[in-house]
């Protein structure tokens, strides 16, 4: 296909590991039966997980979303120019596509991302930055900045954000909403803030944003080229200097055939994560006895399970697992190795 002389909406998805970020993109696509996206899903560790999750929600409306897969994070990766990634994704498109979406790992600084975006070149003529949009974990956010010294990343994304979007309120007081507005106006008083579930907000204030359309309002424009015109230096957000770097975070991948047994997992999932250094943990799980599969989501030593479509008849019942967090191999990988294996229904 021929790619369209007028540029083509681009909104990036921000926001820390568990904020929601896959569940908002899901969420936009079925919103919007009328629009054709294009969606670059971009997954720190080897395994896409997100992927599994969109391609699952999707897939009565495959010919409405195309997707590119990137593995490793995307910020690493611009250092050149992203407009060949871009074009690509729009000429392999087999339909000509109404909006760009761009979801970053949740270790993302989107500074670069933002740089070469609104920077003179190509991409100007290809796309059109229409907003960044950051999804904030309300239930974890207090816990998450306060170690911000290693989680540098999360203050980057605040930094860059033209739009918070404060997931997972339902348990929290108006002290404590009160406390993370003010956290988030104090370091980037231009963005715009909303509190919603991930699953549950309007796609119209996500996807026409006009953030960085000056008529729209130069203010937001100003302050984000202060803070891009130079991204590989450091710079400061509310007096804290920072620099890029991926500090001690590191992703772990596990895949194991076979079924597991429901009640074992849960229990080492209870007793592990109690006292684990983990931040992000997800997966696909076969448990015996339930047809369908399940996907695994955590965060901190929080976890829950949905259910997926139902494995076909000759699909391989894979269990795959994504770790993000701190520690080593050995007090990581081999304790949940054993865990699945201990899990695992033995014939």
């Amino acid at each position: 296909m021929t790619i369209d002389s007028k540029p083509l909406p681009l909104t990036l998805i921000t926001g820390f590991l568990g904020a929601g970020k896959t569940t908002l993109v899901s969420s936009l696509v079925k919103q919007n039966p009328e629009l054709k996206f294009g969606l670059i899903e971009n997954e720190f560790a080897e395994l896409n997980i997100d992927a599994l999750i969109l391609s699952e929600s999707d897939s009565e409306n495959s010919e409405q979303v195309w997707i590119e897969r990137m593995e490793g994070c995307l910020c690493c990766q611009v250092n050149g120019d992203l407009a060949p990634k871009l074009t690509e994704l729009i000429k392999s498109s087999p339909h000509p596509l109404d909006h760009l979406i761009i979801e970053t790992t949740g270790l993302a600084d989107p500074t670069p991302l933002v740089a070469q975006l609104l920077q003179a070149s190509p991409l100007l003529n290809l796309v059109r930055l229409d907003g960044v949009t950051c999804l904030i974990d309300g239930q974890n956010f207090h816990r998450q900045f306060a170690d911000r010294e290693k989680l540098k990343e999360l203050t980057l994304q605040i930094g860059m954000a033209t739009q918070f979007l404060i997931s997972k309120t339902l348990d929290l007081s108006e002290t404590q909403k009160n406390e993370i507005t003010h956290t988030l106006e104090t370091l980037n008083p231009t963005a715009e803030i909303s509190f919603c579930e991930a699953g549950a907000i309007e796609s119209s204030i996500v996807l026409n944003q006009e953030a960085f359309n000056l008529n729209h309002s130069e203010k937001n424009l100003l302050a984000t080229f202060k803070k891009v015109q130079n991204p590989k230096k450091t710079f400061s957000l509310g007096g804290l200097k920072l620099e890029h770097e991926h500090s001690a975070i590191k992703s772990w991948c596990l895949e194991l055939a076979g079924e597991l047994n429901p009640q074992v997992f849960e229990l080492f999932l209870n007793i592990t994560m109690r006292n684990s250094k983990l931040l992000r943990g997800k997966g696909l799980l076969c448990f015996k006895g339930q047809p369908q599969k399940v996907f695994f989501q955590a965060v901190y030593d929080q976890f829950e399970f949905s259910l997926g479509n139902p494995w076909s008849e000759n699909e391989l019942k894979m269990n795959q697992i994504v770790l993000i967090g701190e520690g080593t191999e050995s007090d990581v990988l081999e304790i949940w190795k054993r865990g699945l294996e201990n899990s695992l229904i033995k014939s």
